[in-house]
């Protein structure tokens, strides 16, 4: 498998062009690398780093004193999320990571310095369970490698789970949890094999912009996870009965959704980032619209279908 260093450089390569510049260094949480080895800067506004299209976002490689330059177009009224890596492996857990702790942040100009990224190649992750109506019997919480499924779009497997750890109260604590994107799940055991099996009650961790959980230095937000196992207890799993595509991303003037599913009724909402909804309609199966923005600002759009056997929800970046 390719490294992701190569996949970084050659991005890097590929997205700079004159405009301003992002300057700032890393600082280790954990054990500095040796001088010798090198790492990645990555700025991305909120839709990028959300669509996990790498192709656009601008990067940089840090110098002998980790230090980092990147350069590009960079608009002062967008926020920007500033993300590094160095990889002392291949693609895998662990690897040193981390955010700017002030993030989002804004350039002035173009441009902004003294960007300082926190990395950490392991952390301590609280998650706060609110379950709703039921006990804390029985409720499991999984913590998965989101590198892989987030890099490449390889679909979520149990092979990508690190850890299992029982919910016994509202707040657990996930002691040294190798660095990098992961996918928190809690799931109602209910046959107590302390495995999750596909009809058993379960939900993801989720924000408005995406349902990834960021573990790496610079992260101090606590994770929290509402789970109501009534609710739920007989849903059909995401995607066996219908499917949601959208195209293209980024999109600069239509968004085709294209979706497939049972003869019912269901219903299409379009958020922005903020959670705001900017276009609703009803479905009744398998049908197609053209979305047009009108007057929308660019940025990340969640296209969200909800139906009484289906609950399916995509991205889009719209790039006026």
């Amino acid at each position: 498998m390719k490294k992701l260093l190569l996949l970084l450089a050659l991005v890097f390569i590929a997205s700079i062009t004159s405009g301003g510049t992002i300057t700032g260094r890393f600082i280790f949480l954990c054990e500095a690398p040796p001088a010798s080895v090198r790492g990645i800067a990555i700025i991305a506004n909120i839709g990028l780093l959300a669509s996990g299209d790498f192709s656009s976002v601008p990067t940089g490689v840090t110098d002998d004193s980790w230090g980092f330059s990147v350069s590009s177009t960079f608009y002062d009224d967008t926020a920007y999320y500033a993300m590094g890596v160095v990889l002392l492996s291949d693609i895998a857990p662990g690897n040193p990571m981390g955010m700017y702790p002030g993030n989002p942040f804004f350039t002035s100009g173009g441009s902004a310095t003294g960007i300082e990224i926190v990395l950490d190649d392991t952390v301590d992750l609280p998650v706060v369970v609110h379950v709703i109506d039921a006990p804390l019997t029985n409720i499991y919480l999984n913590v998965y490698d989101a590198l892989i499924p987030f890099l490449t779009g390889a679909p979520l497997s149990e092979d990508n789970i690190e850890r299992t750890v029982p919910v016994t109260d509202t707040l657990v604590v996930l002691e040294n949890v190798p660095s990098g994107p992961k996918y928190l799940q809690v799931f109602l055991d209910q046959n107590s094999n302390a495995l999750w099996d596909s009809m058993e009650p379960n939900v993801f961790a989720e924000t408005p912009e995406t349902n990834l959980v960021f573990a790496m230095g610079g992260v101090y937000n606590t994770v929290r996870i509402v789970f109501n196992p009534a609710r739920i207890a007989n849903r059909i799993p995401e995607n066996t009965t219908a499917s949601l595509h959208v195209s293209p991303s980024p999109f600069n003037d239509a968004l085709k959704i294209d979706f497939q599913g049972p003869d019912d009724e269901y219903f299409l909402t379009i958020c922005d980032i903020s959670g705001k909804i900017v276009h609703q309609t009803r479905l009744s199966g398998c049908e197609q619209i053209v979305w047009h923005p009108e007057n929308m600002p660019a940025g990340i759009y969640m296209v969200n279908i909800r139906g009484k056997n289906a609950h399916i929800c995509q991205r889009a970046l719209y790039a006026k």
